[in-house]
């Protein structure tokens, strides 16, 4: 069955080229996205001498070709650089040097090299987010993203209900009824083997789905309201606390900026009332959840394992501030702080494990050099996408974008909180993707303003013949 697979995967990988020669790569992005979940090394993985290929990595292979070739033609449009692009070469630039300038050969977390840690987590988002920036940006063509999208989040809602309910006749691949793969087994987790990546992809999901409203047809807003109960319910079964605060939190982005008049405060406040109450009546079940594959007592266990992490993180950061200990080197950089008996907090307890926290990970590998340029890639795409939705010449389909960046940019911030967020390429591809739109939308907004030589202000040149207008 592998091998007809392998075939059938060459054969239209073969293909590939051709199509995405004549159709958009922003499409491509979200293609990659479904495969680099759905057909990764899990689903089927190809010897090529010391590499293992997947499909999505064979695809990605294609992306880079493409791009060339459609630039060559001409249907593309190139940008110019801005401060968060340059920030995020710089970061991605800096994690470079700082590996190599490390025990690069070594184990990273989950015996993964160091150097495979740093292609799935920033150089594959990268090339993504570069040949989408480059694409030209049309309404046609983010309705199309959004309907991708939504189209997987179905996929995925049903998927994740299928297999906490255990109809595994129903779930495709059939991996994810292996429990010795991936994390979390017993919640829903979908083809990702893991339910923070799973909660955040379906999160997205829905918040394009909010996007698909404006401009729909009455059969298709009674069918986005029919997936949303859908979505909420395989978001539930994922039974992890961050996945439903940054759920919460996109939502309540996407209210504030989108609703107006009367329903703004009333579907707001009544969204925030919902929830404290929900919160406060059931503090003690969330804070010590009962999960099939996590004890009350493992639970406590691990929020207290949380601090040891913090403890070992500020002592590491105390001994080299500026640079940090080397990109992916925590997971070894560690243990000699494991004997630190000055505090009471079990410190042994988190030396198998990998660092829970992006942003502390972050500043004890690179330091505050890093982590100074990981926030401020952050703050830059956010500050964009809040231009996009004051921008008052801007059409409204351009202004939704920057609300759904918002949004989407409040459910990574909060999964960076609790997890280390660039192990594989899925979690910061879904995050790259959309961060690429909203960059190619704002530097056409800059644009008009950057060739008549004045300072970089929003002002659109729309397709169908309207001038640019800059203030």
């Amino acid at each position: 069955m592998s091998f007809i697979l392998a075939i059938i995967a060459i054969v239209a990988l073969a293909w590939t080229p051709i199509l995405l020669v004549r159709s958009s790569l922003a499409l491509a992005g979200v293609v990659f996205v479904v495969l680099a979940n759905c057909f990764s090394l899990e689903f089927m993985s190809i010897d090529v001498g010391p590499i293992n290929m997947s499909i999505e990595r064979l695809f990605l292979l294609v992306l880079p070709v493409a791009y060339v070739v459609q630039r060559r033609l001409g249907r593309l449009d190139p940008k110019p650089l801005g401060h968060a692009d340059w920030a995020l070469l710089g970061f991605v630039g800096f994690a470079v040097v700082s590996t190599f300038l490390h025990d690069w050969r070594s184990a990273s977390a989950f015996g993964a090299p160091v150097i495979q840690h740093l292609i799935n987590g920033y150089a594959i988002p990268l090339v993504l987010f570069w040949i989408v920036r480059q694409t030209k940006i049309e309404a046609r063509e983010l309705r199309g993203v959004y309907v991708g999208f939504v189209a997987f989040g179905v996929y995925l809602a049903l998927t994740g209900i299928a297999e906490s309910f255990g109809a595994w006749s129903l779930v495709f691949p059939k991996y994810i009824a292996d429990a010795e793969i991936g994390l979390h087994f017993g919640r829903a987790r979908g083809p990702m083997v893991h339910s923070v990546t799973y909660g955040m992809t379906l999160a997205t999901s829905m918040f394009c789905g909010w996007l698909l409203w404006p401009g729909s047809s009455r059969a298709t807003k009674l069918a986005i309201i029919a997936l949303v109960p859908l979505m909420l319910a395989a978001l539930y079964l994922s039974k992890t606390r961050s996945v439903w605060l940054g759920t919460a939190l996109g939502t309540g982005v996407l209210m504030l900026t989108q609703l107006r008049g009367a329903w703004r405060p009333l579907l707001l406040g009544g969204g925030v009332g919902a929830g404290l109450l929900v919160a406060v009546l059931n503090f003690d079940r969330i804070v010590a959840f009962d999960r099939k594959d996590n004890t009350a007592a493992q639970t406590r266990e691990s929020v207290e394992a949380r601090a040891s992490f913090l403890y070992v993180s500020w002592q590491m950061f105390k001994d080299r501030p500026l640079l940090g200990f080397g990109f992916g080197q925590f997971p070894t950089a560690k243990l000699p702080y494991l004997s630190d008996r000055d505090t009471e907090l079990q410190l042994e307890s988190i030396r198998p494990w990998s660092h829970h926290n992006t942003y502390l990970s972050v500043l004890t590998e690179l330091g505050v050099v890093g982590l100074t340029l990981f926030l401020g890639i952050f703050a830059a795409w956010a500050m964009r996408g809040w231009h996009l939705i004051r921008d008052a010449e801007a059409p409204a389909w351009v202004r939704d974008h920057g609300a759904l960046m918002l949004a989407v940019l409040s459910m990574y911030a909060v999964q960076c909180m609790f997890h280390e967020m660039s192990f594989t390429a899925r979690d910061n591809s879904v995050l790259f993707l959309f961060a690429a739109l909203t960059s190619g939308l704002y530097a056409m907004a800059v644009r008009p303003a950057a060739e008549f030589g004045t300072r970089p202000v929003l002002g659109w040149q729309w397709l169908g013949g309207r001038k640019a207008s800059v203030s």
